[in-house]
């Protein structure tokens, strides 16, 4: 499959893909099973979801706070890591 994207969206990925060094398909495939990703969840995993959310929750709660970038980047690699293996 052949997928043409604008001029903008094009440097996008080519800006994320250098910045988690992944290739740009990388980039494309994990924006396309985080859009697609709600629907296929697994009662189990959607439970997981939900009790990470509570965690978080009473985290904050308790002001325990991380740095937006460092938390957003621990995630891309977990689910990285979960995808992969």
């Amino acid at each position: 499959m052949e997928v043409k994207l604008s001029p903008e969206l094009e440097q996008k990925v080519r800006e994320r893909a250098g910045a988690h060094a992944a290739s740009p398909s990388d980039v494309v495939a994990e924006a396309l099973k985080s859009f697609f990703g709600p629907d296929s969840m697994s009662i189990d995993e959607i439970g997981d979801l939900n009790r990470s959310i509570d965690k978080g929750l009473r985290e904050a709660r308790d002001g325990q706070w991380i740095d937006g970038a460092e938390a957003r980047d621990a995630a891309l690699q977990r689910l990285k890591t979960r995808r992969n293996g």
